[in-house]
């Protein structure tokens, strides 16, 4: 998920007649929130990375590896990056479809981030870091919100 400092707007009731004031930042910073989890137990493993290329994907699967220290399967997206990557002993990568985000669980997690997010201007890709990273410790503490969010249920035949 690219994230950065300058988020969403989002749409608001006023008056009639009345604009909404809102904050506005000219200049743009982000970087890329890379993520995995696990539905059916809320393993949440998240890294903040400068860019979407290859290389930052190697560094990804090289740590969720190490954070969970057994074979893997990761279910990316199709992204050029993604299909690029080399393959790692004990991780398996399974592609979903193209143009199928709604198969994705961890696209329902970043639209819950980025709703989180909405409406707020950041001064520096620090701050914006701080803030996900909090948001992140919620999940962390209560992975049943990770579940509820994330368990499809076409997802629900694990036993």
């Amino acid at each position: 998920m690219r994230c950065g400092t300058r988020t969403d707007t989002q749409r608001r009731w006023m008056p009639l007649g009345e604009r909404p004031i809102c904050p506005i930042r000219i200049g743009y910073q982000f970087g890329h929130l890379f993520t995995a989890i696990c539905p059916y137990n809320g393993d949440l493993f998240a890294v903040f990375l400068p860019g979407m290329t290859t290389e930052c994907f190697q560094i990804f699967t090289r740590q969720l590896l190490e954070h969970t220290a057994k074979a893997t399967t990761l279910v990316p997206d199709k992204a050029a990056c993604h299909r690029a990557a080399k393959a790692q002993t004990d991780l398996t990568l399974l592609f979903l479809p193209t143009a199928y985000p709604e198969l994705n669980p961890v696209e329902r997690f970043f639209k819950e981030l980025r709703r989180q997010l909405k409406c707020r201007v950041f001064e520096t890709l620090h701050q914006v870091e701080q803030r996900i990273e909090l948001i992140l410790h919620q999940y962390w503490q209560e992975p049943k919100l990770l579940i509820q969010t994330t368990l499809f249920p076409f997802l629900n035949t694990h036993q």
